[in-house]
């Protein structure tokens, strides 16, 4: 139970780092045009 949740908690906090990141970069590409 306690391992599912840390594996849980981890996928979040790896969605969220990707989701920024994406936007980050379409932030990037946005601005250069």
């Amino acid at each position: 139970m306690i391992e599912n949740f840390n594996g849980i908690i981890y996928l979040a906090i790896f969605i969220i780092h990707f989701l920024g990141f994406g936007i980050y970069a379409y932030q990037m590409i946005i601005n250069n045009k």
